[in-house]
């Protein structure tokens, strides 16, 4: 007699809709596109979520998962996978899925399983929406707050066979998207788990408080030449800087963000020297896989950071090509005060503030003085420069073109000069050469969220709204706790692609992100104005007016970008509907 073993399981049975009419259709066509989808799309997102595919039945999927949390991000990340899949094959049959997820009790003989855990998920699939996403309340409570999926109670349902009611929860596809949505419709998708890292803020253990941004600088250094590397995931500085200065558990905050490793250390600088400890950790064992302490001389903080980022690749057991090799034997400069300043004017920067912006155009100054080859330097000067110009200096974007390009001469290979010649370029309306910079910068960089997010709105202000999609979709992936403008974007293309409902939903959660954001809200207003949503289409202008009383048609003019007529000519429509007066 087999003696059965029992155990605890998020179950996922996924189902294509009409397939017995499609089969009829074309048996061959079928056969061949899910095929495809499942090679393509849906087993590597299973094992990337650390998922089992059971059995396949047809038509359908049977998958066990230890984590409810990795159930549900792998079940929205294959129904957006889908989606775009369906809008970009034109001649292969379009699928649709429903997804049924529980919590339960499961019986596992051999390599198969059984039980009444299984049988739920069975019926729960069964009320899923094509395209959408079943929940059982057992499982809904394992994740409702650890997601920014939208659920949607739909009260208990009676299903065959089951004694008792289940409570069911459903996934609107329109508010679809989770903490940790991968892309799915690249060439090059991630498809090994194993290569995936985040980059916890250093210590500052230096006696001066102030040097925190010391710190901080080389964390996101170390960071940029991880995310050179193409195929390994790290997670964006903007999450992992949501660490900073807390007790964390290397293997809890692992498994949070979904990556199998952690690199965590601290920096202490004194007069002309340096101490950076550093170590390497396994997120599923808590393992240290690699660690180090160097004291050096300031002026070799570069070679430093070089060790550093090649001890962690040798680690993770990544094959360096060649290029990128010589990449990080070209260190940005050899003066360590320069560094210095280039770390400060950084800091400041990101506060977008007037004061911030002014202390960090004199920090990128003074970096310059010291070498006047210092690329990164005249790229951050750029960016400071466009900042004015959104601030109501007309003639600044003027000056911003003039450093960014002189970055450019210099050296076009760092990501930032890439991300400030593109940023000009956009708002000076020269699209062309904005794709350009914006698609080097992935390319250079193809771990940086920001990097596929700037890309995202360059292809939607230059009109190839459906390619922004995929890029949003992965930037959410390298950033999990993204970034308002992420959902803006991804609105902004739903919205210029007249999918009104599904832009409605994301754009209103950009305004949720950030409610002082005065392009989320006049997005809002359009898009609620298209949609006959009268009382939404005033409350969103009137809070435009709020955020910015002197708000005409000549903002959207002058700070959206857009190289056709058609995309601006639809957001002023919106608005006007809305009632905002022409001016």
């Amino acid at each position: 007699m087999v003696d059965l073993q029992r155990r605890l399981a998020a179950i996922v049975l996924a189902d294509v809709v009409n397939y017995s009419g499609m089969m009829s259709a074309d048996e061959t066509s079928t056969l061949r596109a899910l095929q495809k989808h499942r090679s393509e799309l849906i087993d590597p997102l299973v094992a990337r979520h650390f998922g089992r595919i059971v059995k396949s039945m047809g038509d359908g999927l049977l998958v066990e998962f230890s984590s409810v949390l990795e159930a549900v991000s792998c079940s929205v990340a294959v129904q957006l996978g889908m989606e775009e899949r369906n809008q970009e094959t034109d001649s292969q049959p379009s699928f649709k899925l429903r997804i049924g997820i529980h919590l339960g009790d499961i019986i596992v003989e051999d390599e198969d399983i059984f039980g009444e855990g299984v049988n739920i998920a069975a019926r729960i699939e069964t009320a899923a929406e094509p395209g959408g996403i079943a929940l059982s309340d057992d499982a809904y409570r394992q994740v409702r707050d650890r997601t920014d999926v939208v659920w949607r109670e739909e009260g208990e349902q009676l299903f065959k066979n089951i004694p008792r009611p289940v409570k069911i929860w459903k996934w609107d596809p329109a508010a679809a998207v989770t903490r940790d949505v991968p892309d799915t419709a690249t060439s090059n998708p991630i498809d090994d788990v194993a290569t995936s890292i985040a980059v916890l803020p250093f210590n500052n253990m230096s006696a001066d408080t102030e040097q925190s941004y010391f710190a901080d600088g080389i964390t996101e250094d170390i960071i940029t030449e991880l995310s050179r590397l193409p195929n390994l995931l790290v997670i964006s500085r903007n999450t992992t800087f949501t660490y900073k200065d807390r007790a964390v558990d290397a293997k809890s905050v692992c498994a949070e963000l979904g990556v199998r490793s952690l690199l965590e250390g601290s920096v202490r600088k004194a007069g002309g020297k340096v101490r950076i400890s550093a170590q390497l950790i396994d997120g599923a064992t808590g393992a240290h896989l690699w660690a180090e302490r160097y004291d050096r001389d300031l002026d070799d903080i570069f070679e430093v950071q070089d060790d550093v980022t090649q001890r962690i690749v040798a680690a993770l057991e990544y094959k360096l090509t060649s290029d990128i090799h010589t990449r990080w034997t070209l260190p940005e400069t050899r003066n360590a005060e320069a560094y210095d300043y280039m770390l400060r004017g950084r800091e400041q920067y990101k506060l977008f503030t007037v004061e911030g912006n002014a202390k960090a155009q004199s920090y990128f100054k003074q970096a310059i003085e010291l070498d006047q080859d210092y690329a990164a330097a005249y790229a951050g000067l750029a960016e400071t420069y466009r900042h004015d110009w959104f601030m109501g200096n007309s003639t600044a974007l003027e000056h911003a073109l003039q450093f960014a390009e002189k970055a450019g001469s210099i050296d076009p290979s760092l990501p930032l000069v890439q991300e400030a010649l593109g940023n000009v370029y956009l708002f000076l309306r020269q699209h062309d050469k904005a794709l350009t910079a914006a698609e080097y910068w992935v390319e250079i960089e193809p771990g940086n969220a920001d990097a596929h997010a700037n890309l995202a709105g360059t292809y939607h202000f230059s009109g190839a709204h459906r390619r922004a999609l995929p890029h949003i979709a992965k930037a959410m992936r390298f950033n999990p706790f993204y970034p308002f403008y992420y959902m803006l974007y991804r609105g902004q293309s739903l919205l210029a692609l007249e999918s009104f409902e599904e832009a409605f939903l994301a754009i209103k959660r950009a305004t949720a992100h950030n409610p002082e954001a005065l392009p989320a809200f006049v997005y809002l207003a359009a898009c609620a104005g298209l949609l006959g949503r009268a009382d939404e289409a005033r409350q969103a202008l009137d809070r435009v007016f709020e955020i910015y009383p002197d708000f005409t048609t000549g903002w959207i003019n002058t700070y959206l970008p857009y190289k056709n007529a058609p995309d601006t000519e639809l957001l002023l429509k919106g608005l006007s509907t809305a009632g905002l007066q022409e001016s």
